[in-house]
């Protein structure tokens, strides 16, 4: 699962200067618990990471356009700057919205860059495309499995059947167990069918025999088992 490990953000909700936020001294915890008054910034951090992963922020009552902050200066560029590990590799993203900057008449032009060992990827779609790749979750899987903000969690609890088994499956990877059992399903239908496609040539064949017995009632290993102690009296005849 990524494990971030430093956030920064800049001119974003209500934080009008850059600041960076270290995670790396709990990036070993399983789970943790960012606390603080209400209006503290709390859910911007969310934001900033769902941002930056996914370009979509948290929750579903917040747009883009609406997360550059109201008290920075002009000349305070937005950006969200995300730095974390996913299976032993390190990643970092950059992204910047486009938002409307005070002198200016039109709005700035959105970036994302992501870099990773030697690779660097821009642009916004492209990032994005290539984080859903790299964590195996879209950004919805995401906010539903991995942020208990604002009761979003509860979506995960109120998803179908089917949807939660495609979730879990993502995060645990549990796609090898459910190759295997659609290859034993199929092997279990080919062998079914051949033994059914047998067992219909066998009784098609029985009901040919002409029996001095009552066999209606008999089961198929019944009178296989009849005409084995016919043939071994037969063959006792012959001799």
């Amino acid at each position: 699962m990524m494990k971030p490990l430093t956030l920064k953000i800049s001119a974003f909700g209500p934080f009008k200067d850059e600041i960076e936020i270290d995670f790396s001294s709990i990036s070993d915890s399983k789970i943790f618990l960012i606390t603080g008054d209400t209006g503290s910034g709390k859910t911007s951090i969310f934001d900033a990471i769902c941002y930056c992963l996914y370009n979509v922020s948290s929750g579903t009552n917040r747009t883009i356009d609406s997360l550059r902050s109201d008290y920075a200066s002009k000349d305070t560029v937005t950006y969200v700057e995300l730095k974390f590990s996913h299976k032993n590799k390190t990643y970092t993203i950059y992204r910047s919205p486009s938002y409307m900057k005070e002198g200016r008449k039109t709005k700035t032009q959105a970036e994302a860059t992501l870099t990773y060992d030697d690779v660097v990827i821009d642009g916004v779609k492209q990032v994005t495309d290539k984080v859903t790749e790299i964590l195996g979750i879209d950004d919805k899987q995401f906010k539903q499995i991995s942020m208990l903000a604002q009761g979003e969690f509860l979506k995960l609890l109120l998803a179908t059947s089917d949807e939660r088994s495609k979730i879990f499956r993502k995060i645990f990877d549990t796609s090898i167990y459910n190759t295997l059992s659609e290859k034993l399903k199929n092997r279990y239908l080919t062998i079914k069918k051949k033994y059914d496609e047998s067992n219909l040539i066998l009784e098609n064949e029985i009901a040919h025999i002409d029996w001095d017995i009552d066999t209606s009632d008999m089961l198929t290993e019944e009178i296989i088992k009849k005409l084995n102690e016919l043939i071994d009296e037969d063959k006792k005849t012959v001799q």
